[in-house]
């Protein structure tokens, strides 16, 4: 028997004077029966619990994608990412009231992020002069936080749940 399992992208970003970390980690929230949590997931949980509570932290958004991932077979370090279907709501911000959400972009949008850890693949950079994909900054909570503002000036808010 087949079990969709449930796993969840904490990324946290701790900003000081001049230095940033960025702590990211996918965690199964929903774990096979009878498996039990890592020492890494059981760490994370506690971390974020301890922000919580010191913080009075609270669910404010809810944001979902179906990502294929890849990662390069001579270089590891290489990773490319496609998210489609993404999808975001305030109201129920919590997973346990699923999956559904107001749709952030186009249904035919495709989202691909690459990373390179150096220098970018020669057989890359001629697939990617032939397809001239375009580079840009896109943060999935940034789109979606300019959504919510422009729905708050117009004086009303389309939020899906």
């Amino acid at each position: 028997m087949l079990t969709k399992r449930l796993i969840a992208c904490f990324d946290v970003k701790n900003r000081m004077v001049t230095k940033a970390t960025q702590f990211q980690n996918n965690i199964d929230i929903a774990p096979a029966e009878g498996k039990k949590a890592s020492f890494t997931e059981r760490q994370i949980f506690r971390e974020i619990s301890y922000m919580k509570d010191r913080y009075s932290l609270r669910p404010a958004v809810f944001i979902a994608y179906d990502r294929t991932a890849l990662a390069g077979t001579e270089d590891p370090e290489l990773r490319v990412t496609f998210d489609t279907n993404i999808r975001c709501r305030t109201e129920e911000p919590d997973l346990a009231a699923g999956m559904q959400g107001m749709q952030l972009l186009p249904p035919d949008t495709v989202l691909m992020e690459v990373k390179i850890p150096g220098a970018m693949p020669l057989w890359m950079a001629e697939l990617f002069e032939r397809i001239t994909p375009y580079q840009q900054s896109f943060s999935k909570y940034g789109a979606y936080y300019e959504y919510l503002m422009k729905e708050k000036n117009k004086g009303g808010r389309k939020n899906a749940a």
